[in-house]
C-alpha cells in the first residue's frame, strides 16, 4: 500500500511542477554551456530505453563530431576520437566525464581556448 510522504518545504523548498523543475534544470545547464533534454516517465523501461538512445557526450564544431562518447545499440559503450572509434569501459559517471574532457583537451592541443584551432594563441602550431 502506498503511503503519503510529507515533504518538508523548509528543507526541500516549495513544491514545484514538473515544468518548473525542467525549466530550472535547463537553466542551470544553459549557464554551464550545456544543452539539457528533459524526459520523465512512470515506467523504468521507458526511461532506460530513452537513456540508451539519447545519453551521449558530444564535442564538435558546426554539428561535426570531433570527440564523442556514446552507447549505440549493438555497439555498447564506445568513444569516437579523431581518426578512430574504440570500445570504452564505463567505470563511473565521474571517470566518464574526466575521460571525455581529457580527449577534448587533447584535440584542442592542450589549450583551454573555445575555438579549434585556437584563434587567439599558437597552442596547435
Amino acid at each position: 500500500m502506498a503511503h503519503l510522504i510529507h515533504r518538508d518545504p523548509d528543507r526541500f523548498g516549495p513544491p514545484q511542477t514538473i515544468a518548473q523543475l525542467e525549466a530550472w534544470v535547463i537553466g542551470i545547464g544553459a549557464t554551464l554551456g550545456l544543452q539539457v533534454r528533459a524526459m520523465h516517465s512512470n515506467h523504468d523501461g521507458v526511461i532506460i530505453d530513452w537513456l540508451e538512445e539519447h545519453a551521449r557526450l558530444f564535442y564538435g564544431i558546426n554539428g561535426e563530431r570531433i570527440v564523442g562518447y556514446d552507447n549505440e545499440r549493438g555497439k555498447c559503450d564506445h568513444r569516437h576520437v579523431p581518426g578512430r572509434e574504440s570500445a570504452y569501459r564505463f567505470v563511473s559517471p565521474e571517470k566518464l566525464v574526466a575521460d571525455f574532457l581529457a580527449d577534448v583537451n587533447k584535440d584542442r592541443g592542450g589549450s583551454r581556448c573555445s575555438q579549434r584551432p585556437c584563434a587567439g594563441c599558437d597552442a596547435r602550431a
